[in-house]
This record gives C-alpha cells, sequence and structure tokens, in this order.
C-alpha cells in the first residue's frame, strides 16, 4: 500500500512550520492566527483482494464538511453517493446477482442495507444516496493498516485493477512517522502569488519529504525535496456566496437559492452557463411541467417519474435532476417543490423531510482541456462524482462559497388518523351508503302488491 499525503498551506509561504525533521519523523505546525492546513490523504492499494463477479467499479463519496479550496475537488452534495457499474449483463439472473453482489458490498463498507429496488439509473451504473453522510467501516479486510476516521470527507474508487481512498480533512498541527510496511510521500505546498494571477494556471510551491520501508536510511530518506509544480484545476472559486433556504408553502414548499452576480474572465475560457444539480428526497416531487425555475433548461430527470403515488409506496430514494440556464449571471433561482402525501401521525401534523442543498455551479468549456486530467489531484473518471460525469472532458466548475454543509429542512403536512381508524371510517360510510340504497328499493318492493290490492277492492 503507498500513502500520499497533500497539504495545502493557504497561508503566503511555507516559513516556520516545520518543527522537526529527522529520518524517521515529520512535524508541522502553523503560528497562532493563520488559516490551517487542508489535507488530502490519499491511499493506493494495488490489486486489492476484491471478491466481485459483477461488478466491475464502484465509487463511494461521502461529504460531511464543506471545506472550499483551489486543490482538492470535494464538491459533491452533501451525504452519500454509491455508485455500481457492472460488468457485461447478459440475463436477468446476471441483473439479479449484481443488484446482490452491489447490497452486500455496501453493507461490508457502510452498514446500509439496500435492496435492487432503493437505486436509481445514472451514467454506466446504478446510484444510491443518502443526504445523511456515513464513515467507512475501517474494519474491513481491504483497508489493512488504514487508520479509521470518522467525519471526515472521504472518496473510495474501484477503477477495476486498483482501490483509492482519499480522505480531505484540515488541521493546524500534523505529524507523521516512517513505519514498517507503508511507503509515504508528503508534499506541502503553497500557491505562488507572485506567479499564479489566474484561477486556470495554478503554481505550487513548496517541499516533498518520502519515507520509504523498503530503502536504506540514506541521506536523502526524510530529507526535504524542494517542489515547484504547475496545475490547471478542473473546479474552481469565485469566492462569491450562495444560500439557499426553504419559503414554506403548505404541500408546495419553495426552494430559494440567492447567489452573488459572478463575471469569469480567465483567458482559457470559452464558453459558460449556469447548472443547477440536486438530489430530490422521494417525499418531494419534481413535476416536469410545472417546476422547470424561470431561464431553465431541464437536461436531466433520473429517479421516480409516478407523481401520484405517496412517499411510503416508493422505494428508491428519489431524483436525481439537472437544470441548465444560457444566463450565467443569475442572481435568483426558485424551485417549486410539490409533496408527496405521507404516512398519518396522531402524535404531530407534519413529517421533518431533510433536504441536501442543491449545488449551483458555473460549467465552462475551455481551450487546453487535455491539461486537466494531468493534475495529480484530478477525480474525474468513468463513474461517480454528481454531476461531473455529465459532462464533456473539456469543462471546468466555477463553484460558489456555501456558508453552511447543513441539510435543509422541510415541514410537510400530513394527516393526524391512522389505518385502523381510517378503514374502519371507510367500512362505515360502505355500509351506511349501501343502507341508504338499499332500504328505498325495499319500500317500493313491499308498497307495491298493497297498491295493487287497494285498486282492484275499489
Amino acid at each position: 500500500m503507498r500513502q500520499r499525503i497533500t497539504i495545502y498551506n493557504p497561508n503566503s509561504n511555507n516559513n516556520d512550520i516545520i518543527k522537526k525533521l529527522d529520518k524517521k519523523n515529520l512535524e508541522l505546525a502553523l503560528n497562532e492566527g493563520q488559516l490551517p492546513f487542508i489535507i488530502e490523504n490519499k491511499y493506493t492499494i494495488p490489486n486489492p483482494s476484491l471478491k466481485l463477479d459483477k461488478i466491475a467499479k464502484f465509487r463511494i463519496h461521502s461529504v460531511f464538511n464543506n471545506i472550499p479550496n483551489p486543490l482538492f475537488p470535494f464538491n459533491q452534495a452533501h451525504g452519500i453517493s454509491i455508485y455500481m457499474s457492472p460488468t457485461k449483463l447478459s440475463s436477468q439472473a446476471d441483473i439479479d446477482e449484481f443488484y446482490t453482489e452491489s447490497n452486500l458490498l455496501i453493507e461490508e463498507l457502510l452498514g446500509i442495507k439496500t435492496t435492487s429496488k432503493n437505486w436509481i439509473n445514472s451514467v454506466n451504473s446504478i446510484f444510491y444516496y443518502d443526504s445523511t453522510p456515513k464513515d467507512l467501516k475501517f474494519n474491513y479486510k481491504l483497508f489493512g493498516n488504514v487508520p479509521s476516521s470518522s467525519n471526515s470527507n472521504f472518496d473510495l474508487l474501484f477503477d477495476g485493477e486498483k482501490l483509492t481512498l482519499r480522505q480531505l480533512f484540515n488541521s493546524i498541527d500534523l505529524q507523521f512517522n516512517k513505519d514498517s510496511s507503508d511507503y509515504k510521500e508528503i508534499g506541502v505546498f503553497a500557491i505562488d502569488e507572485s506567479i499564479s494571477d489566474t484561477k486556470d494556471d495554478l503554481v505550487l510551491n513548496g517541499f516533498r519529504v518520502i519515507f520509504d520501508p523498503l530503502s536504506d536510511e540514506t541521506e536523502n530518506e526524510g530529507m526535504l525535496h524542494k517542489t515547484m509544480f504547475h496545475i490547471k484545476p478542473r473546479h474552481r472559486y469565485l469566492n462569491k456566496s450562495i444560500e439557499s433556504t426553504i419559503k414554506p408553502n403548505g404541500l408546495h414548499p419553495i426552494l430559494s437559492t440567492k447567489l452573488q452576480e459572478s463575471k469569469i474572465i480567465e483567458s482559457d475560457i470559452k464558453e459558460c452557463k449556469l447548472y443547477y444539480y440536486i438530489n430530490l428526497n422521494k417525499s418531494l416531487i419534481f413535476d416536469p411541467f410545472q417546476s422547470i425555475p424561470q431561464g431553465a433548461n431541464l437536461t436531466l430527470n433520473n429517479g421516480e417519474k409516478n407523481l401520484e403515488l405517496p412517499e411510503y409506496k416508493i422505494n428508491n430514494w428519489g431524483n436525481e435532476i439537472l437544470f441548465e440556464f444560457e444566463n450565467y449571471n443569475k442572481t435568483e433561482i426558485d424551485f417549486t417543490l410539490h409533496s408527496r402525501y405521507q404516512l398519518p401521525n396522531n402524535e404531530t401534523t407534519s413529517t421533518e423531510v431533510f433536504q441536501s442543498h442543491p449545488k449551483v455551479f458555473i460549467g465552462c468549456n475551455v481551450d487546453e482541456f487535455e491539461l486537466l486530467s494531468k493534475s495529480p489531484f484530478d477525480t474525474k473518471g468513468s463513474i461517480g462524482g454528481n454531476y461531473e460525469n455529465y459532462f464533456t472532458n473539456d469543462t471546468v466548475f466555477y463553484h460558489f462559497e456555501k456558508s453552511s454543509s447543513d441539510n435543509l429542512k422541510i415541514d410537510i403536512p400530513h394527516g393526524t388518523s391512522n389505518f385502523e381508524n381510517v378503514n374502519f371510517i371507510t367500512t362505515v360510510s360502505i355500509i351506511f351508503g349501501i343502507v341508504i340504497i338499499v332500504i328505498p328499493i325495499f319500500k317500493k318492493l313491499f308498497n307495491t302488491p298493497r297498491t295493487t290490492v287497494a285498486k282492484k277492492n275499489e
């Protein structure tokens, strides 16, 4: 197993951050008042002992916290996103086995229990989402010496040949030690502002330290290797704010998003549009005939299409939706939602539903796009990434600064009875209706002979 630790120092330089360095130890710390380090911890396990027959690839990313940074892309929706890509499936039996294998794998990795009905289709894969992020079960056999970590963003990818785990967190002090089994490469970089004057070309200046258990303790072991390199990032930040809130409106709440007007001036930009991506909870209905925001074009709607079903009749998790706006300078987007009927409950008058924030970004086509994939931090692939996989390889994404990672709460009104009461009332109503219909019939049947006899007597 190989471990690559990349540390982004958002402060102006790396002066005085090394507190200890020898052949077996590296300690880093920031001075009081400085911005914390942002760390990508990457483990690579070649030829993992995965016994997968019907799964060709899988990817899981879990986002707990919003950590904006120019290097490490963790811009997926808050929560857990799981993608499973199959091998060639030639029969219904193969399809059933693929779902069974997928369900067993995520239960082992995450403790999540699913069935084949809980997934929706995505690009080259099936897709499961929950707005509550989950930790990996680090006691799973695959992870070996990887230390357990809780409430940290992670991205786990099996590409058919190797398993890669990326973790993202921040800290003001760090300690690294050489051990007897794993190769470690530690890089510490700051952006060289004297050279980097645009978002499309970042110059990283810093140093690397290598701890290799297979090498002798040579003079280079645990020593600094000064390093400078350029990257063309696929994900970029605008330093503009965005805020999404729920406007209560009975069974038709409005998801309102306000964003600062932005203007993108970069030398590599060709064309830009605004995009709105959301994983919609199954308690909420997207009506393609009534709910498209003003000025938007619907480009994606995966998931439940039946607009009439109540929430408790739906097995999958919801809908994956993407809107496109020609005008990327919009400052307000109102997305009208419709609520599905909930199970009645005598204890409350409404059901709490938690909805992740929409991902609103500007997507642009760029020149020299082949440089994007050459960045060691680029993660665009053939599976996963939420919205990312619906765009071509020459697209870059400009993100707004989101202030909160918490999910939005929506209160959906529901009935205050239960099925027993409803069935009783319905049964009584039906019996009462039958009685009303039957009584006149009986009256007519029994009154007719008397009338006939009376006429004869006259």
